[in-house]
């Protein structure tokens, strides 16, 4: 697979502008002309512009199986749980231990402090038993009070759980019961839209059990109904966060290796637009027209008709 150097040598010499090829000596700070960030630049924005225009594209899919568990949303925090700590309701006198910590839920640029809690809930307790706007203690391992303000239940926005994660395909959903792993347990997600979720108050309704729903809230994380009542395993696919080219041996390996020379065509069609060539952008878009022909031919998913999801036998 080429190299970021080589994909800008490529298009500067295709290009026929007489610069002399980078090294990797310097590659980061090239000589005499700006022409050479120029290409750097469209070389990579060619990159992130083919990642940006399906986010179907297969090479950007990836498939994930993840542990969740009931979270509790805190505000006003003045120390944040460790995992292993108990926590206490002060008002409602619920218990559970954290798993994880969150911080995805708070808010940027106020000085409030908040974090999600990932939370193994104490026997016979739900999360709703935990109430709104109670004191938080923490009476084991180390003991503190007033640490924070229930805020609500948590969402699970799953970017924090998975760094390259952009966008979750909400309907490959599936739910598994740790339980059950080796017999079955396995139950799909109903999607349903975030109007329909707060017309209905799912978000409020105390119910929890096996999630059987879920929506995307307007800041695109995932909410659950029933509310968790335990841990679970989730499985799903997700499409990739956008890549960047840096260094010289950087290679844009999110794509096929026999689809990288489109990268270079449109960075020579933004030259050639650069420059007002017509003859050099309309070689380009040629090449280009056929990469993309064949990239929505072997990467898309082939169009089919789905079953009707009100047919029932």
């Amino acid at each position: 697979m080429k190299t970021y150097l080589d994909l800008v040598n490529l298009a500067i010499m295709e290009a026929k502008v007489t610069l002399d090829p980078l090294t990797s000596a310097n590659f980061n700070s090239p000589p005499r002309t700006a022409l050479y960030n120029h290409f750097k630049t469209w070389v990579n924005r060619a990159y992130r512009e083919l990642m940006l225009r399906r986010k179907e594209w297969q090479f950007r899919m990836e498939r994930a199986n993840l542990s969740i568990w009931p979270r509790l949303h805190l505000t006003n925090v003045t120390t944040v749980p460790q995992i292993g700590d108990v926590i206490l309701g002060v008002s409602s006198g619920s218990t559970a231990t954290v798993v994880k910590i969150h911080s995805v839920e708070d808010v940027e640029g106020d000085a409030v402090n908040e974090v999600t809690l990932s939370l193994n809930l104490s026997d016979g307790i739900r999360i709703y038993d935990f109430w709104l706007t109670e004191q938080i203690n923490i009476v084991s391992v180390i003991p503190a009070s007033n640490i924070g303000i229930v805020k609500g239940i948590g969402s699970y926005p799953l970017t924090d759980e998975i760094s390259t994660l952009e966008d979750v395909d909400v309907n490959s959903i599936k739910f598994y019961d740790p339980a059950y792993l080796g017999s079955g347990g396995t139950y799909t997600a109903e999607v349903i839209g975030w109007d329909h979720w707060v017309g209905h108050d799912y978000g409020w309704n105390r119910t929890t059990g096996r999630p059987n729903i879920v929506t995307v809230t307007p800041d695109g994380s995932l909410q659950f109904f029933p509310h968790l009542d335990k841990n679970y395993l989730i499985s799903f696919n997700y499409t990739r966060t956008l890549p960047e080219l840096v260094n010289w041996n950087d290679q844009p390996t999110q794509i096929p290796e026999r689809f990288e020379d489109y990268i270079l065509w449109k960075a020579i069609a933004d030259y050639a637009d650069f420059d007002s060539n017509q003859r050099v952008y309309a070689r380009a878009n040629k090449n280009l027209e056929t990469y993309i022909y064949w990239l929505e031919r072997d990467e898309l998913e082939a169009p089919r008709v789905g079953p009707n999801r009100f047919y029932r036998w």
